[in-house]
């Protein structure tokens, strides 16, 4: 009977309770993470797992981490307070009466996993579990000759029962635990069972260790490979390696196409001891202590995201993790990664685990990927009548019945041969992308076995479309006598590919776009709605989706080559710009900028003080946690808010509606308010013209005559004068009249103004006077204005000779003329009864009245004032002074 073992490597155990104790982790010392001891929780150690930085965002409440184990010692100080006994099983317990305690004080296997989630970091005991939130239990597994194979189904398909299910045991012999075998058939319904109904039917997540085999000679893996057990090549399941302080592979850790990524397994410190009370501690090696990190992690994601299916916390882990360069690490065809393939290797999967970026992307993942929509293609490789012993190729092709793409998650080969050579045999997979695979690189461990019938797993191919022609390639270094492939086929496992894409950009970026700067260029052709998700990168974004500013990410100028309408941020602070489409801005952590532009746009501005303007378009605006301020386009004034609960209502003049939550100021034209307020200070109202005074206080009647006269003061009212809005006034002719600047209006206030008379001919005027506020609210009111004609009257009199002789009954003293500006007839008078004005052959004079004459010796000199009277009664009048000739008079006898 083949038995089943753990994978761990106990490096001794440390006594030193003093010791122990001096690096005591609690709350308060999070700096001692990156001490060695801790170092496979830290942040900063290369190696490190990141819980340190996820633990500000999940801890993995609300979570069930089953440990599937020798017993766990639940009793140990330092597991107590998280452990959960009314919900572990043993099978060979009563219903009412279980209890997975270890049977022996020995069995301390169990119990060095369980220190590496649940730890407890708030005593002085040196251990800290990585899911500080998650609750603890566990399943009975016994190992060795203990081990029953008629109990492995039961406790599998137990596992329903819990969100994670953590193995740190395989089987001992390659290809023992095989799926195809008869005595497997109700393990593996069991597996396919608890991911199918486990959580609700989102899939209980299994997670194994990859085992400790590994053996290398010349490059090649010689020893048992981790895809030589269907419980860890099942698609089901996370296999999970090891590697130490630094990111490399353990030297022990089993490689296989189906290990998913590394976590820390060499010399970390866990909780030991069978005894009640325990406190004892070691250090520990091996896969089987990686993989209670990964589960840890796993718990952090789901309680950050519950509703989450198992394929995806499979996806999300193999994104997230930290890509390994060089060596053996090679592209996949993919191109959603970093602006190409993931990086794989057999020895260490997709890279390193990264607690903080796993669940900063489970927080925006928003897919659901289930056992019950899962897709499946299949297909057949035909065998040749022959085969090259040395090296047999064969090809098949798998072709899209409709021409719909699809994205890979697992392939699974399955190969049924005959081989006398068995052990010198290595198979690999070459993808329609060209991935070459090497899914066995050496079967030396089977020893003198002839015949295989088994289904491989690999996760090589992951996000690559499957269409297109598949290779299997087996291959001897030397002819065996007999070599017979009974059957070869290729199951492809994922989902179908739609237009709407997602792009990933990681830490990794960076350092993948220095190697392929190809990679820095983002391309989508299919259309759709297209994504840029900066959730798993841990420095700032840059991104204009409009194209017209560039995008960056970790120094890494990127040029989008096509439409992509949504971006999801960083951790950081990010600047993200939307287009004129309907885009989703997505800010996450840090200080985000959010600019919508044109469109009916989505904002989500996450934790951080983030600054929200939605732009153009009805927008959706969502703070998130800190300080955030919504800032709106054009006028402080042009805005109405309401609030409808915990959501505002905020209309522009144009009717565009945007709703705004969790936003604590608004700010328009540079005035900052807080938003609780706003329904009562920000008033959307067009202003109002509540008076028109005369100046004289009568009617609006002007005459022409006077010039630059004030008529009236013009007071306007607004409902934001007080919060500084200011009117502006305007003048026009009614029907488009033109005034040719006859009335002048000019401003005196921020709400008044004066019409002014400037001149003009006489009549009856019909002014438009418009009140305009700062957002271009106005309203327009009718003015009538009167001018009357004003009679100027005569202007000017003159004479052409002022002098008369004495003694001259009647005589003309000269010429009058007269001047009226609009020309007139003028009746003239004259002050002195002597004169008169009178119109003669010689024209207008002054003279003498008949009868009358000047005396010099009586007066030298006379004045006289000559009054011009116009038709309309204006007169204007003129002093003479008038010499009178002294005339020599002859004498005369009596």
């Amino acid at each position: 009977m083949t038995s089943l073992s753990s994978d761990g490597l106990e490096d001794g155990i440390v006594d030193d309770t003093d010791q122990v104790r001096s690096l005591g982790y609690n709350a308060a010392y999070a700096g001692q993470l990156t001490a060695p001891k801790m170092w496979h929780l830290s942040t900063t150690v290369p190696g490190g797992a990141g819980f340190a930085e996820a633990w500000a965002y999940a801890k993995g409440e609300g979570t069930v981490i089953s440990v599937v184990d020798e017993g766990v010692n639940y009793r140990h100080a330092d597991l107590a307070w998280a452990y959960d006994a009314t919900i572990d099983y043993d099978p060979r317990d009563a219903a009412d009466a279980m209890d997975a305690r270890p049977d022996l004080t020995t069995q301390r296997h169990g119990t060095n996993v369980a220190g590496l989630i649940s730890g407890d970091m708030a005593n002085a005991i040196a251990t800290v579990g990585a899911a500080q939130g998650s609750i603890l239990t566990a399943t009975f597994l016994r190992y060795g000759e203990n081990f029953v194979m008629s109990e492995l189904a039961d406790i599998i398909a137990h596992q329903a029962n819990y969100d994670v299910s953590n193995n740190s045991w395989g089987f001992t012999t390659a290809f023992a635990d095989n799926f195809e075998n008869a005595n497997f058939a109700t393990t593996a319904a069991a597996l396919a069972g608890a991911v199918g109904d486990g959580r609700e039917g989102l899939g209980t997540v299994f997670v194994f260790a990859a085992g400790n085999g590994k053996v290398m000679k010349n490059g090649v893996s010689v020893s048992d490979d981790a895809g030589f057990h269907s419980l860890t090549a099942s698609r089901f399941t996370i296999a999970v390696g090891a590697h130490d302080d630094k990111g490399t592979p353990a030297f022990f850790s089993s490689p296989g196409a189906n290990v998913l990524l590394t976590a820390p397994g060499m010399s970390v410190l866990t909780t030991n001891g069978g005894s009640d009370g325990a406190t004892e501690y070691s250090y520990v090696s091996g896969t089987s202590f990686a993989a209670p990190l990964v589960s840890s992690a796993v718990a952090l994601i789901l309680s950050e995201n519950p509703l989450l299916g198992y394929r995806d916390v499979q996806e999300i882990l193999a994104l997230s993790s930290r890509s390994r360069l060089g060596g053996p690490t090679a592209a996949n065809g993919a191109t959603a990664f970093n602006g190409g393939g993931l990086m794989f290797d057999r020895e260490g999967g997709f890279g390193t685990l990264d607690a903080a970026t796993a669940v900063n992307l489970a927080r925006h993942w928003h897919s659901q990927s289930t056992a019950a929509n899962e897709q499946r293609l299949d297909l057949g490789f035909a065998i040749p009548a022959s085969l090259d012993k040395t090296r047999t190729v064969l090809e098949a092709e798998l072709i899209s019945p409709d021409g719909t793409g699809f994205s890979i998650d697992h392939v699974s080969l399955h190969v049924n041969l005959y081989d006398r050579g068995l052990k010198d045999l290595s198979i690999a997979l070459v993808s329609p992308d060209g991935t070459r695979t090497a899914i066995a690189e050496s079967m030396a461990v089977v020893g003198s076995r002839t015949s295989l019938n088994f289904t491989f797993g690999s996760v090589a191919t992951w996000g690559e479309d499957p269409f297109g022609t598949w290779r299997v390639e087996l291959t001897h270094s030397q002819a065996p006598s007999t070599f017979i492939a009974f059957e070869a086929s290729l199951q492809v496992y994922g989902d179908w590919d739609t237009p709407d894409d997602t792009a990933f950009i990681t830490g990794s970026f960076a350092d993948l776009a220095a190697l392929d700067p190809g990679r820095a260029t983002l391309v989508d052709t299919d259309g759709g709605v297209d994504t840029l998700n900066f959730a798993a990168s841990k420095t700032s974004a840059i991104v204009d989706l409009s194209r017209e500013t560039a995008s960056s990410s970790d120094g890494v100028v990127i040029v989008l080559a096509g439409e992509y309408e949504n971006v999801i941020g960083s951790v950081e602070s990010d600047r993200l710009t939307g287009s004129d489409a309907a885009n989703r801005l997505v800010g996450d952590d840090g200080d985000d900028t959010l600019l919508g532009g044109a469109g009916d746009d989505t904002l989500d501005g996450g934790a951080g003080d983030d600054r929200l303007q939605g732009g153009d378009g009805s927008d959706r605006l969502d703070g998130g946690l800190g300080i955030d301020t919504v800032v709106l386009d054009g006028s402080f004034f042009d805005y109405a808010v309401t609030r409808e609960g915990t959501l505002y209502a905020i209309t522009d003049r144009n009717g565009a509606l945007d709703r705004v939550t969790a936003v604590e100021w608004v700010s328009v034209d540079g005035f900052l308010a807080d938003l609780t307020l706003a329904p009562d200070i920000l008033v959307s109202a067009a202003p109002s013209i509540g008076a028109i005074t005369a100046r004289d206080g009568g009617a609006l009647v002007v005459d022409d005559g006077s010039t630059g006269t004030p008529l009236a003061t013009i007071t306007g009212h607004d409902p934001n004068l007080l919060l500084g809005d200011v009117l502006s006034f305007s003048l026009s002719g009614l029907g488009g009249r033109s005034l040719d600047g006859t009335f002048s209006i000019a401003a005196t206030s921020t709400s008044q103004a004066v019409l002014t008379f400037v001149g003009g001919a006489a009549g009856s005027y019909d002014l438009l006077v418009t009140a305009t506020d700062r957002s271009g609210h106005a309203v327009t009111e009718t003015v009538v204005v009167t001018v009357l004609h004003r009679n100027a009257g005569p202007t000017a009199i003159a004479m052409d000779h002022l002098s008369v002789d004495e003694a001259a009954d009647g005589r003309i003293v000269g010429r009058v003329g007269a001047s009226d500006p609009e020309g007139d007839d003028l009746v003239f008078t004259v002050d002195d009864p002597r004169f008169e004005v009178a119109v003669t052959e010689a024209g207008l004079v002054l003279r003498l009245v008949a009868g009358m004459s000047l005396d010099f010796e009586d007066q030298a000199s006379v004045t006289v004032g000559i009054t011009a009277t116009d038709g309309g009664g204006a007169t204007f009048t003129k002093d003479f002074t008038i010499v009178v000739n002294d005339v020599d008079e002859a004498a005369t006898g009596a």
